[in-house]
């Protein structure tokens, strides 16, 4: 693995752990705090699962998992944008729509650059 695929890949594992401390956030919101993401639960399962495909990913180095994470998250706020007007489907408002697609096209904005082999230099092509 060189350089330019490691800075990827922990680029993957901060977005995924990004994503897991927000469902945790979304989970743990307490009565009298300020609640920036409000959601159901369906909403903090969607969060937690593509943030751990995305760390689990990141660890192995499997770009396709990092792409797959992304687009789990990304359909996931375009659906919470869809039904945001007859009772959202994840529960919650647009700040789950935000931090989802967020997350999601980071996510697929990582996984999709070609890793260069060993041998090859990112910097001279």
């Amino acid at each position: 693995m060189n350089a330019f695929g490691r800075r990827l890949d922990h680029a993957a594992l901060a977005l995924g752990a990004g994503a897991v401390v927000a469902a945790g956030y979304a989970a743990l919101a307490l009565p009298g705090t300020l609640n920036f993401i409000r959601s159901g639960m369906t909403g903090v399962l969607v969060l937690l699962i593509g943030g751990v495909l995305a760390m689990l990913a990141a660890w192995r180095h499997l770009r396709f998992l990092v792409i797959v994470a992304g687009a789990l998250l990304v359909v996931a706020a375009v659906v919470q944008v869809a039904t945001l007007a007859g009772g959202a489907f994840f529960g919650g408002d647009a700040s789950l729509m935000a931090v989802c697609g967020g997350l999601g096209i980071g996510l697929l904005a990582v996984g999709a650059p070609r890793r260069p082999a060993e041998s090859e230099d990112p910097e001279h092509p």
